[in-house]
């Protein structure tokens, strides 16, 4: 399908190029055209075409120098068709001889050579057209003319800017592989041999003009064996290239297979070098497990992303075929086809390229190393075999050892790794040390804790006396007398561990640092364990929780000292029958005792939630009757100081679906927040807004103010339990319950609360609820 469609649109874009084409013939049709010119140019152009050097994945040739010099003879419309025609013509020979001439992009699928015949074709006539069109509005004229500057820097820059844009396109849009980062990255090397000889163009146009058809026909012959032999050249240098690159990377491949007996590691190596050698865009490597008839995946890539695939059973697809034949095969094109004629299985993607090779160990078929592409065809050729076949050869021993590696392993060995990863894993920095008080290791918790590294550290002593000691002892938080006082301790057997806290450095941090000593079997000491542990975050918990606790009890006793207040004075005043008096203490102490049960009720709701103990009743609410019954509650607070609360809603709402007790009282909370941080005469406005869309239902339901506002920096922490506003404290204070209570409720109901504030004063604030909605036909 993909293909289909970029046919389709290369075919499009031809014709597009012909109607162009079409349009400006009328305008030069009294011209007569000379035709004997016209063929020499158009031979001359076909054999540029053809013979070039290949590079970034395409050709580079003289035929922008002689596209704009046949531009310069004929002129915008004759050198279009001429191009077109040439473009065509070029891509028929290449058809026919491309084989016998060993020409690049040797595909042999029709729909492929046609594709790239149109590419051609469309890049080149709109490179010259663009160019010449450009070149002509701007009055440019003959080379006679004395315009060369012009012709440089106008046509010569509009036809390397198209042709380069719409190739950047192709190798973007169409060829696999990421070959768009090697296109841009030769650029340079693209202008350096294309742009150049752009130079010499007027002068290829005025030596027929001038001198006649022989004279030009001798430089046809010129052209031709200059860009013959560099041709040649060029491939020989490719060659070579080719060649080093190739002995470079099975190299590196030995290396780094040889020092690792790890498969993961294995895999990840022969991926990287083959993809230094060829397209690997889609690779996978296939192990075979006789004794359990499984096929395992330990490397899978497709569009250059790492994939899973789960292990399966021995089939008969085409990676099985490799491995059972034990023989390399190439599959440049009609992969589906030959795949039946092998009597084989298609498994996946379909693909238009397919290369496989056997990894063989003596007479035993390991694995298949797999590269495709799924879009291009001809994309790999018998050097790809040889080269992926030779990586497999190394591979082979490589995969042989670290299987048996697994089967065999050393007890030791593995559990030196494991001692070793749980060193490296742990959180806790440690230090060993032997007898004599010298480095023997360290982990990378100890590094970060001391900002040390273990190159300067491996088999440093800590009482040479040297600079580098007296560092070391300073960022362990010892002095040699007291490291040496507190081994002495433990040498006489009077503690099994001292255990202190320190302060290593300026930060601030608490460090709690072990020192123990190591025994062997003897119980004899052998050195020396450290082990440094950052409770920096402990000791502000433990302050934090006492700073809760003082607020909790400060909360609690003011309304509790009025409750009892009240109670004895009512004592007092009953018995003088001020019942008058009494009434109104009796209020007092209601709401005090209130205010205690409330800040009980979040204290227990916010724990709760918190541990996921509250079950939510949830029930589909419409928001209009909630924000009305929100704004009644607050009406007579409100009006008492000036405050004016209004609603604002979208007509037809979804219902939310929510607890109705835990979202009232969360709206209750907001509201309350914001008369206490509004000023006299201020507004409130609460609203609803319906954000849902084909995939999500949500909507938005917020509390806006004109208060004070919240500064930036103050939005998270708000949140959090017993905390507030930075910058005012509002009408009465508050126990920092409310807002850490709201966020967890809305949390609970799967969605998400936030302020939105500048902290400028009038500008207030607002906060925005999100809660999911009730979901059509539920």
């Amino acid at each position: 399908m993909r293909n289909t469609k970029i046919n389709f649109s290369i075919i499009i874009a031809n014709l597009l190029i012909l109607v162009i084409l079409a349009l400006l013939t009328p305008g030069q049709a009294s011209q007569n055209l000379d035709w004997f010119p016209i063929i020499l140019f158009g031979f001359l152009i076909v054999f540029t075409m053809t013979f070039g050097m290949f590079l970034a994945g395409g050709m580079v040739s003289l035929l922008p120098m002689v596209a704009i010099a046949a531009y310069l003879r004929f002129g915008l419309v004759t050198t279009g068709w001429l191009i077109f025609a040439c473009a065509w013509i070029h891509g028929s020979f290449r058809f026919f001889l491309s084989e016998r001439l060993k020409l690049p992009f040797t595909a042999t699928n029709p729909s492929e050579r046609i594709r790239r015949i149109g590419v051609n074709a469309i890049m080149t006539t709109a490179s010259i057209l663009f160019g010449g069109y450009i070149y002509e509005q701007l009055g440019g004229g003959s080379p006679i003319a004395n315009d060369y500057p012009i012709l440089i820097l106008v046509l010569g820059a509009g036809y390397f800017f198209v042709n380069y844009l719409l190739a950047g396109l192709y190798f973007l849009l169409v060829i696999e592989g990421g070959q768009i980062a090697s296109f841009l990255h030769s650029l340079p090397e693209l202008l350096l041999y294309e742009a150049l000889p752009v130079l010499f163009a007027p002068l290829v146009a005025l030596i027929y003009a001038e001198l006649g058809w022989f004279y030009f026909v001798l430089l046809i012959i010129g052209l031709m064996v200059i860009t013959y032999v560099t041709r040649g050249l060029n491939e020989a240098s490719a060659r070579l290239k080719r060649r080093v690159q190739e002995l470079d990377s099975l190299q590196i491949v030995g290396q780094l297979l040889s020092a690792s007996l790890e498969i993961d590691a294995i895999v990840d190596a022969i991926y990287e070098q083959v993809g230094r050698l060829m397209p690997a865009n889609n690779f996978f490597i296939a192990l075979y497990d006789r004794e359990r008839d499984k096929v395992s995946f330990p490397i899978v890539v497709e569009a250059g992303v790492s994939r899973q695939r789960p292990a399966r059973p021995v089939g008969n697809g085409l990676a099985d075929y490799v491995w059972r034949t034990r023989q390399p095969l190439l599959l440049k094109q009609n992969v589906e086809e030959t795949a039946v004629n092998l009597g084989v299985d298609l498994m996946g993607n379909e693909t238009a390229c397919w290369l496989g090779v056997p990894i063989l160990q003596a007479d035993e078929s390991l694995g298949v190393i797999v590269v495709q592409s799924f879009s291009q065809f001809d994309i790999y050729d018998n050097w790809h075999r040889d080269i992926l076949a030779a990586i497999a050869v190394q591979a082979a021993m490589a995969i042989q050892n670290a299987r048996l590696y697994a089967q065999t392993g050393s007890a030791l060995a593995q559990r030196a790794r494991e001692m070793a990863s749980i060193l490296q894993t742990i959180h806790d920095g440690v230090l060993l040390l032997n007898k004599e008080w010298r480095v023997l290791t360290i982990n990378r918790a100890f590094m970060k804790i001391t900002g040390l590294l273990e190159d300067d550290l491996t088999g440093q002593s800590l009482v040479d006396g040297s600079r580098a000691a007296k560092t070391l002892l300073n960022r362990i938080g010892y002095y040699r007398p007291n490291l040496e006082r507190d081994c002495e301790v433990l040498q006489q057997g009077e503690k099994q561990h001292i255990r202190q806290v320190v302060m290593i450095d300026s930060s601030g941090r608490h460090i709690e640092r072990t020192l123990a000593p190591v025994h062997d079997r003897e119980q004899k000491i052998t050195g020396w364990l450290l082990v440094f542990r950052d409770i920096t975050e402990e000791i502000e918990m433990v302050k934090a929780q006492e700073d809760m606790t003082h607020m909790v009890i400060h909360d609690l006793r003011s309304p509790l000292s009025v409750t009892l207040g009240s109670l004895e004075t009512i004592g007092a005043w009953l018995e003088m029958g001020r019942m008058e008096d009494v009434n109104k203490l009796l209020g007092l102490a209601q709401v005090s005792g209130d205010r205690m049960l409330q800040l009980l009720n979040d204290l227990l709701d916010i724990y709760k939630f918190e541990n996921g103990k509250i079950p939510l009743n949830v029930t589909n609410m419409p928001i209009l009757p909630w924000l009305t019954e929100a704004k009644a509650q607050f009406s007579l607070v409100a009006a008492e100081v000036g405050i004016e609360i209004e609603i604002e809603v979208e007509q037809d709402l979804p219902l939310v679906t929510v607890d109705k007790e835990h979202m009232v009282r969360v709206l209750s909370n907001l509201v309350d927040n914001a008369i206490k941080f509004t000023p006299d005469g201020g507004k409130i406005r609460l609203w609803a807004l319906d954000t849902s869309d084909d995939d999500v239902p949500i909507v938005l339901i917020g509390v806006s103010d004109t208060g004070t506002g919240i500064p930036p920096e103050d939005h998270e922490r708000l949140f959090l339990k017993f905390q507030q506003n930075s910058l005012s404290r509002g009408r009465r204070q508050g126990t920092g319950l409310g807002l850490p209570y709201c966020k967890l409720a809305v949390e609970a109901h799967g969605g998400r609360i936030w302020v939105e504030s500048q902290g400028i004063a009038g500008q207030g604030s607002t906060f925005v609820m999100q809660l999911p909605t009730l979901v059509e036909g539920n």
